[in-house]
């Protein structure tokens, strides 16, 4: 038998050995691959969360909001240094880095401000606060209250169907009295015709003398053309007449159709104010005696007087014979001018006025005017009545200039969802957060800032001005609802219209009254109620009959501006929302962008006094990073490595983000 070889089992032995060592080596290697990973995951969260940690203090204590507002570069910087500190050195030369990180690039950062997205970013930010603050409950109560105020209606369109009363009753009493004067002047021109033609009979008499002594030889040609001219002279006042009422004949018949248009129109804006409002049609004299005046016209124009112009000179040889031609035709005329003076007797307006402008400005028994009224109701949803509601010299002067990187002027803003739920807490936010005309900061660039969220002007006044001519409409079209389902109310209303617009006799002109009675004594009651309300009261959304401060009776002292408020009225939570209640309701119809923003213009601009250089779209709300990681061999030989990797380096990518 063979002997083997000495050292053969050391040399297999030496070789199984390195392969499992290699093996053993490889699996580390492996393991320190995966540890590496997770470590780095850590190092990657550990940077942004780090970096994002340096918030606005000031931001947060003020306003409640976490912002970070440095620069993109300067949050990029810090990034990069905390990752580096976190990846290297810990190692002293006589130990092992098993992490081992041979260098890292930040390939993408991207970082969201909280002005981006539409305002959904800043819409989170305050709902995270207000939802630890106060909790949902109060923002579902403003929702409730916010679709109890849009129920009854577009208040808008309201506003809108009530100057289009205003307008369209003006139409309607001008047309009217240019219809009744159209009327009058025919039967005027009537009763001149039968002048005329008394005095054409005199004129054909003189001249039928002057003609038989002319054939008699008793007078010469000059005393018939005399006569002649007499007579033509007559026949053209005749003529003169006849054209005047044709003339009153067609205006007549434009009014007609413009009074007419404007009847039904009138129509459509009442059922529009009141959907359930009935018209009753009735008898109109102003329409019933157009047939008479229609007659009257087609008789004139059967009148042919022509022959008279056709003649100024008379021809001594046949002068008798054209003569009594003409006359015969003029006997015939003077028969239809008959006609015309019966028929224009026929045109009775009794129940009409002779001037329903006039009407309109006359007082009823609570010393009001149609005229008063519709003035009343002109601007109705304007700021022209803040005087009515605040002392204006009182009112804060305070302007301020947005620049362009203001946030409202940012031009792409984009889009984003943002819940009614946020609205609602963005609402109950601004009352906590902003102030307002009862509670203005002096000492800031805009003292009325709840005001500037919901009108968005450069001014105080301005942002008053506009906020109170928001109450007065919500107000307005409550008070309305209040007033129309009270069925004492509503007659109370229509017995006013009779006695104020009445003495037109245009039926039209009542039921366009009424519409306005009815929206004045609303307005007049939402300026009790604003007044109220800036003088620290309280006010019930949405009234009822019982609730009115003011009966119809006193709507003379709104509109001359003597009525006084109580200012010890609506106290308690009882008596409904306060001021900035009915502020948090009104911000709820705002788009949802321009409020947003015009909070950030608030932070922004108060912020500046302290802090020159700070924008609110330089402020991080969210960033996300994409880190790549280069790691060094240690247990397997870097010229192996080569082979499979660029530079004989593990490359290890980390994503991550973080957002407020």
């Amino acid at each position: 038998m063979r002997e083997r070889e000495k050292g053969s089992v050391s040399i297999y032995a030496a070789i199984s050995f390195t392969c499992i060592i290699s093996l053993i080596l490889t699996l580390i290697e492996a393991g320190r691959y995966e540890s590496s990973g997770a470590n780095l995951s850590i190092v990657t969260r550990s940077a942004i969360e780090s970096s994002m940690g340096d918030y606005a203090n000031e931001l947060l204590e003020e306003y409640g909001l976490f912002l970070d507002a440095e620069s993109d570069e300067e949050f990029q910087k810090k990034v990069n240094d905390y990752i580096s500190a976190n990846v290297g050195g810990f190692c002293d030369d006589e130990s092992i880095d098993m992490l081992s990180v041979d260098g890292f690039s930040v390939n993408d950062l991207k970082l969201e401000h909280i002005t981006d997205a539409g305002g959904s970013y800043m819409a989170k930010e305050v709902s995270d606060y207000m939802k630890v603050k106060i909790g949902e409950d109060a923002a579902n109560v403003l929702i409730d209250q916010y679709g109890n105020s849009s129920s009854i209606g577009s208040i808008s369109k309201f506003i809108k169907s009530v100057k289009s009363a205003k307008k369209k009753l003006e139409r309607i009493a001008d047309a009217a009295s240019d219809l009744y004067d159209s009327y009058e002047k025919i039967k005027k021109t009537a009763d001149g015709i039968k002048k005329d033609i008394k005095g054409i009979k005199k004129a054909i008499k003189n001249m039928r003398e002057t003609i038989d002594d002319y054939k008699d030889g008793e007078c010469e040609f000059e005393d018939l053309s005399t006569a002649y001219n007499i007579l033509v002279g007559q026949v053209d006042n005749l003529k003169q007449d006849l054209s005047n009422i044709s003339s009153y004949g067609n205006t007549a018949s434009e009014k007609k159709t413009e009074y007419e248009e404007g009847k039904e129109e009138s129509k459509d804006i009442y059922k529009e104010v009141w959907a359930d409002g009935n018209v009753e049609e009735g008898e109109d004299e102003l329409l019933d005696n157009y047939d008479d005046v229609k007659d009257i016209v087609e008789v004139i124009d059967g009148i042919d007087l022509s022959d008279f112009d056709k003649t100024k000179k008379l021809a001594e040889e046949n002068a008798v014979k054209i003569i009594e031609k003409q006359i015969d035709k003029l006997t015939e005329s003077m028969e239809l001018s008959k006609t015309i003076k019966s028929m224009s007797e026929n045109i009775i307006l009794n129940d009409i006025s002779g001037n329903p402008d006039k009407s309109i400005g006359k007082k009823n028994g609570y010393g009001v005017s149609g005229k008063d009224i519709v003035k009343f109701v002109e601007n109705m949803g304007e700021d022209v009545f803040l005087g009515q509601v605040v002392d204006v010299s009182k009112v804060s002067n305070l302007r301020v200039e947005k620049d362009e990187e203001c946030p409202t002027n940012i031009k792409d803003k984009g889009s984003g969802k943002i819940s009614k739920i946020d609205e609602a807490l963005f609402s109950l936010y601004c009352a906590d957060e902003y102030a307002s005309y009862l509670n203005g900061k002096m000492d800031s660039p805009l003292s009325y800032e709840m005001e500037y969220i919901l009108c968005g002007e450069s001014s105080d006044k301005d942002n008053l001005s506009g906020t109170v001519a928001r109450l007065l409409a919500l107000r307005e079209a409550t008070n309305v609802v209040a007033i129309l389902s009270n069925p004492d109310m509503l007659n109370e209303a229509r017995t006013l219209a009779l006695s104020t617009f009445g003495l037109t006799g245009i039926p039209a002109v009542v039921l366009l009254g009424e519409v306005l009675i009815v929206a004045s004594w609303g307005y007049a009651e939402s300026v009790v109620d604003v007044r109220t309300l800036l003088s620290g009261g309280r006010c019930k959304l949405i009234k009822k009959s019982s609730d009115f401060s003011l009966a119809l009776c006193n709507i003379g002292s709104i509109i001359n501006g003597s009525f006084n408020v109580c200012e010890s009225e609506g106290k308690t939570i009882l008596d409904g929302l306060n001021y900035k209640e009915f502020i948090q309701v009104m911000l709820m119809g705002v788009s949802k962008t321009n409020k947003y923003y015009r909070a950030m213009d608030l932070i922004e601009i108060n912020t500046r006094k302290k802090k020159a250089d700070f924008r609110m779209s330089k402020c991080i709300v969210k960033a996300s990073l994409d880190v790549e990681y280069g790691l060094k061999p240690l247990f397997i030989s870097k010229k192996v490595t080569e082979k499979f990797m660029e530079g004989g380096m593990v490359k290890i990518k980390r994503k991550t983000q973080y957002s407020y």
